[in-house]
């Protein structure tokens, strides 16, 4: 979940494919990791980072969609989505 995360972050972001996040201005000290600020959409899972949660203040919130179909896998088959 988190690699796709990643992929997702990054694309909102507009940020490479590759390199590293902290020289983009983002605080990942130890690689990407979701938060647990998160809520289910009718078609995606969302991960919505805080003002200053990962960035400084004038880069803005962030809001991460993870389609549904990307980690149908990882979904408990009969959760109610």
């Amino acid at each position: 979940m988190t690699a796709v995360g990643e992929v997702h972050f990054r694309q909102e972001r507009k940020l490479a494919a590759t390199g590293k996040l902290e020289d983009q201005g983002f605080g990942f000290p130890g690689g990407f990791v979701l938060n647990e600020n998160y809520g289910f959409g009718e078609k995606a899972l969302f991960f919505f980072f805080n003002d200053d949660e990962i960035a400084p203040h004038f880069m803005g919130p962030t809001l991460v969609e993870i389609p549904y179909a990307e980690i149908r896998d990882l979904i408990r088959p009969g959760f109610p989505l």
